[in-house]
């Protein structure tokens, strides 16, 4: 569990399951905040009465003693990561959020929302899983999290992602000195969406997200070799139709933890040095 910090969202821990077909939990209560993501397929969630039928995107939110009932489709069924928490100022966060009044979040048809859900999960959970993760890292991507979690009329003028992360970073960094990542992974993965869309033509990427602190250390050789001090694994998912981009991958197949290195200098743009298994 990280370090719990006034005004500041404590994560608890952090999981990823792919269901058997017709897996349940409950009816069980928690004495924490609990969301969960579907990352893949479908399922159902029961809440006060009402059952939700959820798909890939979408998510579904219990509260501390709440009663509640899931379960995976029986033929399709999902694939979801969930984040514990709690903290002084969960409800009022909350509130600013679809789960002011509803306690799922159903994905729009909009790929990109898809997308940065699932890239920021995964960052989420390869950062609670690394040796010595970095609290505020977590934190604040838990919060970019709940910031794609919103409707069009909850926050008028600055989004909800924009305001409350940045209030947290400015706490942060005013009260404890600490180096904050969370704009360093998102520009690193941004640089290799906007290659992937540039250059890997026939293909669709699917998911990216961070490999972890403890995979980027594993390869600071690649900054010593390129003359620069900072390197950043990410890993990532995506489709191949049938010309195989440009012969050097399988036709018609999928590529998952395909791993990109990036490199940069004195907090410079980052810079794409290799990519593959």
């Amino acid at each position: 569990m990280n370090q719990s910090l006034s005004g500041i969202p404590s994560i608890y821990f952090c999981g990823h399951e792919h269901c058997q077909p017709g897996h349940s939990f409950g009816p069980a209560v928690r004495p924490h905040y609990l969301i969960h993501v579907v990352l893949s397929g479908k399922g159902i969630f029961k809440h006060q009465g009402h059952t939700y039928s959820l798909k890939s995107g979408d998510s579904f939110l219990i509260k501390p003693m709440d009663s509640t009932y899931y379960e995976a489709d029986r033929n399709n069924p999902w694939e979801y990561a969930w984040i514990g928490f709690n903290g002084q100022e969960i409800p009022a966060l909350l509130n600013q959020t679809c789960f002011q009044d509803s306690c799922i979040f159903i994905c729009p048809p909009d790929s990109e929302r898809k997308l940065n859900l699932r890239t920021l999960m995964h960052s989420i959970l390869n950062t609670f899983s690394s040796a010595n993760y970095n609290p505020f890292t977590l934190t604040g991507l838990f919060l970019e999290l709940l910031g794609l979690m919103t409707g069009p009329s909850v926050v008028e003028g600055n989004s909800y992602s924009t305001q409350y992360v940045k209030r947290a970073m400015d706490y942060m960094k005013n009260n404890y000195g600490y180096n904050i990542r969370i704009q360093d992974i998102a520009a690193a993965i941004d640089t290799i969406k906007k290659e992937f869309k540039s250059n890997w033509n026939g293909c669709t990427l699917t998911e990216i997200y961070y490999a972890g602190d403890d995979s980027s250390k594993d390869h600071q050789d690649w900054a010593d070799r390129n003359n620069a001090d900072e390197v950043i694994v990410l890993l990532s998912s995506f489709d191949v139709d049938s010309s195989g981009e440009d012969g050097s991958l399988n036709p018609n197949s999928t590529y998952n933890d395909w791993k990109w290195i990036l490199v940069r200098t004195n907090g410079g743009q980052w810079q794409h040095v290799d990519h593959g298994y």
